[in-house]
């Protein structure tokens, strides 16, 4: 083809394996195009491969840019379940120490002095 041959919308999509609606879209997204009086579109095929070329490869990167950021995010959560894993072992360690703490029931009949027979004592003179 010879320099400067503007193709109509139907001209370029055919050249490009694309639908003329696709090379419409294009236009409202930035790629370069002549308008005619009668404000029809006209293509240089050559400056739009480029457009479409640039519009590949800003793509590309966006993907990889959020592929990136996925795996980031997916080894951060990671982190937090395993940090959250030993904050629950820790509070589990918490509550057996809590138990240890605790007294134990008396068993014996004629006790008097631990705070458990005292507790029994007391509920039993309310009644």
């Amino acid at each position: 083809m010879p320099d400067n041959v503007l193709l109509t919308t139907s001209q370029a999509a055919q050249a490009l394996g694309v639908s003329a609606s696709t090379v419409c879209r294009w236009a409202a997204l930035g790629a370069p195009c002549e308008q005619t009086i009668g404000g029809h579109r006209r293509w240089d095929i050559d400056e739009l491969r480029e457009w479409v070329h640039q519009q590949v490869l800003e793509c590309e990167r966006e993907c990889e840019d959020e592929e990136e950021d996925q795996e980031e995010s997916d080894d951060d959560l990671d982190e937090d379940a395993d940090e959250s894993d030993e904050d629950e072992a820790d509070e589990e360690d918490d509550d057996e120490s809590d138990d240890d703490l605790e007294e134990p029931e008396c068993d014996d009949e004629d006790c008097e002095g631990c705070d458990e027979c005292e507790d029994d004592d007391d509920d039993e003179e309310e009644e």
